[in-house]
């Protein structure tokens, strides 16, 4: 976990802010200018300048523990997305498309809603949301002997079948 998220891995609004703090990433008043809507309706900035942004969606790519196989292959990056929406709620916005984006299942706030009206955009979904209840934050017991073995075995087969590098 990263020290943005809290027990359940969740992920507050407060603790997206102290992030953004951190990353030296800005806000605006500005729903035209912003690339993410936090519940609270705290709006994140694309920095755009001379018609252009230049901060890119994945700036939140430290905020959350899936972060670090985001660019391993392209079920990493699903996993990141899918974990970000079910991790923090926030609704993405692509100014250059006039979209907002949401997980599936994610039910916008009433001030998400309302800067998503105000703007005129579609509310699209985009991933599946992360279900947070199946993350366990338990310490996983130590292993069995019979389970090592087993997984040593299952390895060996994958090996032995040209399968992995």
């Amino acid at each position: 976990m990263t020290k943005y998220e809290d027990n359940s891995g969740r992920v507050s609004d407060q603790q997206i802010k102290s992030f953004l703090h951190d990353e030296d990433l800005a806000t605006t008043k500005d729903p035209e200018e912003a690339i993410y809507i936090l519940r609270d309706g705290t709006l994140v900035s694309g920095e755009f300048a001379y018609g252009g942004r230049s901060e890119d969606h994945r700036c939140m790519q430290g905020l959350i523990s899936e972060s670090k196989n985001m660019y391993r292959n392209d079920e990493g990056r699903r996993k990141f997305w899918a974990a970000l929406q079910g991790k923090t709620e926030m609704v993405m916005l692509v100014p250059e498309s006039s979209e907002a984006l949401k997980a599936k299942g994610q039910s916008p706030t009433n001030k998400q809603r309302q800067i998503i009206n105000q703007l005129g955009y579609s509310l699209s979904d985009y991933t599946e949301k992360m279900n947070l209840t199946k993350i366990n934050t338990r310490t996983p017991k130590k292993a069995t002997e019979q389970q090592i073995n087993s997984a040593k075995a299952a390895a060996l087969r994958h090996k032995s079948l040209g399968l992995g590098r």
